[in-house]
């Protein structure tokens, strides 16, 4: 399945990612809980998200939301909005 890029996709790629990002240091890091699933609960977020963009709410969205690459997820930033329906990936 390929989801076509959006300002909504692309926000909710940064919204997931940004989370898992803080819950690691929150949890993991400055509490020291080396426990904590910070994957699980990034996961729990994007389900209750209440817009994905088109991705679905599934264990494959998400995880094409953690595997997408970090340095393509920079350059789409540069992209201007209406512009990035001209890029895709897959899930």
């Amino acid at each position: 399945m390929k989801i076509q890029f959006s300002k909504e996709v692309l926000n909710v790629m940064h919204t997931v990612r940004d989370y898992r990002r803080f819950l690691s240091s929150y949890h993991v890091m400055l509490l020291g809980d080396k426990q904590f699933d910070k994957d699980a609960e990034a996961e729990k977020f994007f389900y209750n998200l209440p817009i994905t963009g088109g991705i679905p709410r599934s264990k494959a969205g998400y995880e094409a939301i953690m595997d997408y690459p970090q340095l393509m997820l920079d350059n789409l930033d540069k992209v201007a909005y209406e512009d990035l329906c001209s890029y895709e990936f897959g899930i």
